[in-house]
């Protein structure tokens, strides 16, 4: 059995259970906190051959199934319709990367019944971050952050969500974006606890890293106390590329919040470990990375 929600298990002596679709059954999930999810999906191309969008879909849904909020990237307006017929109780928001809100996405999804929506948004990480579809300094695309403000339905605690995907040519254009993230989460959090979560296209050795962990922002997966497992790559190339890149994070910003990062993972199970079979290939060729928070109550 892969590494697939059994970091809950382990510090909560949870239980796992198998079946199509349902993946790891949780106990009280209000009591153990929020689990937030960071998941780049793959966009669906028929190039993938056997790693195609419609083999892995049902996996894809069941991994962010184990999740209370989970911000997807590579999304497209397809897929997202198919998650969204799948995902009875979610909510999403967020628009895609193009001038007609079109394109890959950098959505976010949230449990319904626990939690609701205050305030959301996309911004385009450019010169003109709200011209939609205008595209930032050397990037070879369009690209988008998505926020959202949202708050238990029980108990009243907020948090801040902000879901990216840097681009993946433009070495200015991820480094100028990552200030204007900085600028951005600034303002955002307004003294909630704010996590921001993404596929950032870059290792820790890149200045991108320092600018958002100089800037105020600490990387889950590093934070003392921490409950650390899975692996440190979240590259995985659909199992063709070496497991050697960690370009997937989970950063935090919880100085003065009373917020507590308890656990952070890497899931690296396979579409087998999700819905109880023998297919040994992956749900991305991203494995999605998760922090359980503690919110102030």
């Amino acid at each position: 059995m892969g590494r697939w929600g059994g970091w809950f298990a382990i510090s909560l002596g949870l239980a796992v259970a198998g079946g199509c679709g349902h993946g790891v059954v949780f106990g009280d999930l209000e009591a153990s906190g929020v689990r937030v999810a960071s998941f780049n999906l793959r966009m669906n191309t028929v190039k993938d051959g056997l790693d195609a969008w419609p083999l892995r879909k049902d996996a894809a849904v069941g991994v962010m199934r184990e999740f209370d909020v989970v911000g997807v990237q590579e999304a497209l307006p397809g897929m997202l319709a198919e998650i969204d017929a799948a995902l009875s109780g979610w909510q999403r928001v967020g628009s895609g990367r193009e001038d007609d809100g079109g394109g890959e996405a950098c959505s976010i999804y949230y449990r319904d019944g626990r939690l609701e929506c205050l305030a959301s948004d996309t911004f385009w990480l450019s010169e003109t971050p709200e011209v939609p579809g205008s595209m930032g300094w050397d990037a070879a695309c369009p690209r988008v952050a998505t926020w959202a403000r949202l708050r238990e339905r029980e108990g009243g605690a907020r948090f801040v969500v902000v879901n990216v995907h840097l681009d993946h040519k433009g070495q200015e254009a991820r480094v100028m974006s990552a200030r204007l993230l900085l600028d951005r989460i600034g303002d955002l959090a307004a003294g909630d606890p704010l996590l921001l979560i993404g596929d950032f296209n870059v290792t820790e050795t890149n200045e991108v890293y320092r600018v958002l962990t100089e800037g105020g922002l600490a990387d889950a997966r590093l934070q003392e106390g921490v409950v650390v497992d899975g692996p440190a790559a979240t590259w995985n190339g659909f199992g063709r590329d070496p497991l050697d890149r960690r370009i997937d994070y989970v950063f935090e910003r919880f100085d003065g919040t009373g917020a507590q990062l308890l656990e952070f993972a890497t899931l690296d199970g396979s579409i087998g470990d999700v819905l109880g079979n023998d297919n040994a290939r992956y749900p991305s060729d991203h494995f999605p990375v998760s922090a359980l928070v503690r919110l102030p109550q």
